[in-house]
């Protein structure tokens, strides 16, 4: 008795075996001889896209521009082409400014990301950002240059995400 009671009540514990009719076979039996021969099972319709690119401008690149006082320095390969453009003193004055023109942009959505050197003891805290020439007006923002956020790796350099923006078709966007 105490046998057959544990054997019936192990019995009840099994889930019996799905049963299939012949068409659900026939189709798991062609999925498992494809896999079997590393042959491709399902297929999805992709939907037409345009090939993405990243454009980069950096200072001595056609669409980069300077006002004011910049002092140049290069062959450090820590900067992006082992070049950069500094103000020397403590605290900006707003005369000098740095612009990124990207012109013939097709419509849509573009992921704005810029890269600098991480300046812990002496980078600004808010340096300000304006993005223009996007749908729905300039974007003012401030940017942290005593880090680098690890937002996307790019011609062998980091670059922190300054944003997602939408473009009108064949308009300049303007970055300072």
């Amino acid at each position: 008795m105490l046998i057959s009671n544990w054997l019936s009540s192990l019995v009840s514990r099994i889930r019996r075996r799905p049963r299939y009719n012949s068409r659900a076979r026939r189709a798991i039996r062609k999925r498992w001889q494809a896999i079997q021969q590393n042959r491709l099972t399902t297929v999805d319709r992709l939907e037409d896209r345009t090939l993405l690119t990243a454009q980069i401008i950096d200072n001595g690149d056609t669409g980069f521009s300077q006002t004011g006082t910049w002092i140049s320095a290069s062959g450090n390969p820590t900067f992006y082409q082992g070049d950069y453009s500094y103000v020397d003193g403590v605290g900006g004055t707003g005369q000098n400014t740095s612009s990124w023109a990207f012109s013939n942009l097709s419509a849509g959505t573009y992921r704005v990301s810029g890269t600098w050197v991480p300046e812990p003891n002496g980078g600004a805290t808010n340096m300000p950002v304006t993005i223009s020439g996007i749908v729905g007006g300039d974007v003012s923002m401030s940017v942290n240059e005593q880090v680098l956020e690890h937002d996307l790796f790019d011609d062998g350099f980091y670059w922190q995400d300054l944003g997602y923006f939408q473009q009108w078709h064949n308009y300049s966007n303007d970055f300072r």
